[in-house]
C-alpha cells in the first residue's frame, strides 16, 4: 500500500490515539472531553483501514468514548452526531438486518439530538434525512423544525439490504472516506460547498474533521510532538557544507551561525527541498512577472491578465483553476503525459477505494479498475490535450514516484475554455510572445512555474559514495537508508510518509544499538552534537 495522503492521515490518526490513550492511563476518571473527542475520533477514522475484527472493536469504543463526553458535556452537539454517524457504520458493517434496524433508530435519535440542539447545521439535517430512511419507526421529524422534502429518496434503496457482505456505501447511501467529516450522509441531496464551516480550534469540532486535519490541528501535534519528546530544532540557519573528518571519525557541519560537530549525520532534507527551474530559452529576458508554485499566494493578483502555467500536476491544476475563478486567462503547459483521477468515485475518496480494492486485488488490476470508472467519470481527456501514460497510476507511482493529478474542478474549466491546454514551449521573448513546439503562438502577461521540486543534497553535502548527483541515495528502497561513517537518509524513498517512517525506524535501532554496545564497553568518545561559533577557528 504506497497512498501517499492515505498514509499520512493514518499515521496522524494513530498518533493521536495512541496519545489518547496514554493520557487515558495518567487519568483513572477518564473525564477529559477533549482527550475523550480526540479518542473517539480516531477510533472512527482509523477503522476504515483496519481488518473487520479491529474495526468493529474500534467503533465499540467510539460509542464509548462518545457518550461519555455527552454525559460529561451535553452542551455539545458535535458529539451527539459523531455518535450518529459510528452506530451507522456499525449498521452497514457489522449487523444483521434485526440490530441493522436497532443500530438505525438509536443512530437517528443521536442525529435528531444534534440538530435540536443546533438546527442551522445543513450536515445533522441531511444525516436526520439519511438515517429516517433507514429508521421507518422514527420520524417524521417536525420537533426538528422541518420536514424531509419531496425527491430525496435514497437512490441506493431499492433491492437493497442491510445484511453482512452488502457493499457498504451503496447500502446505506453514505459516503464514506477516511476522516469522520467524510462519512456525511450526503446522498447528492446538498451542494456540499454549502455545508457549514467548522472552526479547526474548537474543541466540539474534533470529532468531524476531514481527511485532511486543519493546519493549525497539524500544528499543534507537530508542537506537542518536539515537546513531548524534547526536540529542539534550530530556525533560521541554512547548512553550508557537510564534510567528513577522517582524522578525528566525526561530522563537520556548517550553517551561516555556527558548526556542528557530530557523530552521525542524517540527512533529511526530503526530495523537495529547492524549486526546479525548466530550462526555457528566453524565460530570464521576459519582462513580466515570473512567481514559483511555492511564492504564488492568490489568482486576484493575475485578474485579467494572460498567464502561462508551465505544469500540468496536482500544483499545475489547482493554481490554473484558481487563476480562472479569479477571472485570470490562463494556459497550462502540458508537455508530457498525465494521470488525472477523478477526487471521489461512488462518494468515496479514490485513494481510499484504491487501498481497499488493494487489500483483495493485484495492483494491475486496480490499476485497469481505476482507469475504467475515470472514464465514466471524467470522459476522454484526450482531446482537450491531456494524454494519459501507457503504465497504471498506481504502477507509475510505485515506480518513478509519480503522483496522480486528483480533479478538483480544473477538467470542467478545460471543457468550457477557460483553461487553455498547451504543448511544450520552444521560446519566449522579452515582451511575452511565446512560440509553442507546434509553431502556434501566444502572447502573456506573467509566468507561474508549477515545475515541482529537487533534492538539494549535492549542494552541500560532500561524499559521493552514498548520494548520487540527483540528490538521492545510490541504494534503492529500501536499502537506502544507510551510508558509512555514520551516514544515514530519510525520506528519499519516493513514498511518502510511509517510506520516510520506515526509514526513521531503522535508523534508530541501528543507532541505538551502535550507542548501547560502545556505553556497555565505557568506550569514551567525543560528545556529539557540540557547537561553536565559525569566528573561532
Amino acid at each position: 500500500m504506497d497512498m501517499d495522503l492515505d498514509e499520512e492521515t493514518i499515521l496522524l490518526y494513530e498518533n493521536v490515539l495512541k496519545t489518547a490513550r496514554a493520557k487515558a492511563v495518567e487519568n483513572p476518571n477518564d473525564d477529559d472531553v477533549d482527550n475523550l473527542l480526540d479518542c473517539a475520533g480516531a477510533l472512527l477514522t482509523l477503522h476504515n483501514v483496519k481488518d473487520f475484527t479491529t474495526s468493529k472493536e474500534m467503533l465499540e469504543e467510539a460509542v464509548t468514548k462518545f457518550k461519555k463526553v455527552t454525559e460529561l458535556n451535553p452542551d455539545l452537539h458535535r458529539p451527539f452526531w459523531a455518535l450518529g454517524k459510528t452506530l451507522t457504520a456499525q449498521a452497514i458493517l457489522f449487523s444483521t438486518r434485526a440490530e441493522a434496524k436497532d443500530h438505525y433508530e438509536l443512530a437517528y435519535d443521536y442525529f435528531l439530538k444534534a440538530v435540536e440542539k443546533n438546527p442551522k447545521n445543513k450536515l445533522y439535517r441531511i444525516s436526520l434525512q439519511e438515517a429516517a430512511k433507514k429508521a421507518p419507526g422514527r420520524g417524521p421529524f417536525t420537533s426538528a423544525g422541518f420536514k424531509q422534502s419531496a425527491g430525496t429518496a435514497d437512490p441506493s434503496s431499492a433491492g437493497t439490504e442491510n445484511v453482512p457482505g452488502t457493499c457498504p456505501f451503496s447500502s446505506a447511501g453514505t459516503k464514506r472516506s477516511i476522516g469522520t467529516a467524510g462519512l456525511s450522509s450526503s446522498a447528492g441531496t446538498e451542494d456540499p460547498s454549502n455545508l457549514p464551516d467548522v472552526d479547526p480550534l474548537d474543541g466540539d469540532a474534533k470529532v468531524c474533521e476531514s481527511i485532511d486535519p486543519p493546519a493549525s490541528r497539524f500544528i499543534s501535534y507537530l508542537e506537542n510532538y518536539a515537546n513531548k519528546f524534547e526536540i529542539n530544532p534550530q530556525f533560521n540557519e541554512c547548512v553550508q557544507s557537510a564534510k567528513y573528518d577522517e582524522t578525528s571519525g566525526l561530522w563537520r557541519v556548517k550553517t551561516n551561525e555556527v558548526e556542528y560537530i557530530c557523530r552521525w549525520l542524517v540527512v533529511a532534507t526530503g526530495e523537495n527541498a529547492e524549486c526546479v527551474t525548466p530550462e526555457i530559452e528566453g524565460l530570464s529576458e521576459f519582462k513580466g512577472e515570473v512567481v514559483y508554485a511555492c511564492d504564488y499566494k492568490s489568482g486576484k493578483n493575475f485578474e485579467g491578465k494572460k498567464v502561462l502555467v508551465v505544469g500540468c500536476g496536482n500544483s499545475g491544476m489547482e493554481l490554473s483553476l484558481d487563476l480562472s475563478n479569479h477571472h485570470a486567462l490562463p494556459s497550462m503547459v502540458v508537455r508530457s503525459s498525465v494521470h488525472v483521477l477523478p477526487r471521489e468515485i461512488f462518494g468515496i475518496s479514490t485513494f481510499e477505494l484504491a487501498v481497499m480494492m488493494l487489500k483483495w486485488l493485484p495492483l494491475w488490476i486496480v490499476d485497469k479498475l481505476l482507469l475504467i470508472l475515470t472514464w465514466f467519470i471524467l470522459g476522454d481527456m484526450e482531446k482537450y490535450g491531456i494524454k494519459r501514460p501507457s503504465m497504471g497510476p498506481l504502477q507509475l507511482k510505485n515506480t518513478v514516484g509519480k503522483t496522480p493529478v486528483l480533479d478538483i474542478g480544473a477538467l470542467e474549466k478545460i471543457r468550457s475554455g477557460d483553461i487553455n491546454v498547451v504543448p511544450g514551449i520552444k521560446r519566449i521573448n522579452k515582451n511575452g510572445e511565446v512560440e509553442l513546439v507546434n509553431g502556434e503562438k501566444l502572447d502573456i502577461d506573467a509566468v507561474v512555474l508549477a515545475t515541482g521540486y529537487r533534492s538539494n543534497v549535492p549542494s552541500w553535502l560532500q561524499e559521493g559514495e552514498f548520494f548520487s548527483k540527483n540528490g538521492y541515495p545510490k541504494m534503492p528502497f529500501p536499502h537506502g537508508w544507510k551510508g558509512n561513517s555514520g551516514l544515514y537518509a530519510v525520506g528519499f524513498t519516493k513514498r511518502g510518509l510511509s517510506g520516510a517512517s520506515s526509514d526513521a525506524v531503522k535508523i534508530a535501532q541501528d543507532i541505538g544499538k551502535v550507542w548501547k554496545q560502545e556505553t556497555k564497553q565505557k568506550k569514551q568518545r567525543t560528545t556529539a552534537c557540540h557547537r561553536r561559533c565559525i569566528s573561532q577557528f
